[in-house]
């Protein structure tokens, strides 16, 4: 930052469709507060490519004049409090705004944007979609172009997991509580795609499962082992405690 500003405080805050950091500038002179920049509108902040998107600096003092940018580049027409745009390929970035309050400028944080893309169709594989605690789940990220590189981001029940840039995630021994609604988001640069939720059901081990079941003999000696692995990791449970499981 320009002009003696120092940042007080710093914190990223992340929602299912943008990203944004929010920091708080103060003038090492007066210590005034540099302008915000609040989303008005769409007010669930799922910014696709098409819509409407209108964003708002507000700052306590007196304004003289704004300017608006995205990734450092100024744009042109944004001249007053409110910058509204329709939503294209191009959108997404850092957007800024800079207010002139008669004797210096005053910038905000930076306001990362993420645009939801509709020119590719993502799929999410999963294999099995059913699985036997314990057992090994891939889910796969299908990109129909293939092109570039990218970022995929992989979400259970809404919630971000993790990062990967890779088109699969394992989950290699899964577990009762691995049983959820599962989707992944492709991120090129300040675009992302966003995959279908895919249900994964989970079934434990259990004794009358097992008693339901016609098995061969050595399918009953690999279930066995299986069962041994997850519930007899001392090695000393004996058949008739397997009720207890």
């Amino acid at each position: 930052m320009a002009g003696g500003h120092q940042v007080q405080d710093d914190n990223t805050k992340t929602a299912s469709n943008l990203v944004y950091s929010v920091v708080t500038i103060r003038n090492s002179g007066d210590g005034a507060s540099g302008p915000e920049v609040l989303v008005i509108y769409p007010s669930n902040r799922d910014v696709k490519e098409g819509d409407k998107l209108k964003l708002q600096s507000v700052y306590r003092g007196r304004i003289n004049y704004f300017y608006w940018r995205n990734d450092s580049n100024y744009i042109n027409g944004a001249r007053n409090e409110f910058y509204e745009t329709l939503v294209d390929s191009s959108s997404g970035g850092s957007h800024q705004c800079a207010v002139w309050s008669g004797y210096k400028w005053q910038r905000s944080a930076t306001l990362k944007i993420f645009t939801i893309a509709s020119d590719l169709s993502l799929t999410l594989e999963v294999k099995p979609r059913a699985a036997l605690s314990g057992e090994s789940i891939t889910l796969e990220c299908l990109v129909p172009d293939q092109k570039g590189t990218g970022s995929f981001l992989w979400y259970r029940n809404e919630k971000f997991i993790q990062q990967t840039y890779r088109a699969q995630y394992i989950i290699t021994k899964v577990e009762i509580t691995d049983e959820a609604s599962y989707r992944c988001e492709l991120r090129r640069s300040y675009r992302k795609w966003v995959s279908p939720e895919v249900n994964i059901t989970v079934t434990g081990w259990s004794l009358p499962f097992l008693l339901s079941c016609e098995f061969s003999g050595w399918q009953v000696a690999e279930i066995w082992k299986l069962f041994e692995e997850h519930f007899c990791q001392d090695n000393s449970v004996e058949i008739g405690n397997i009720s207890n499981y």
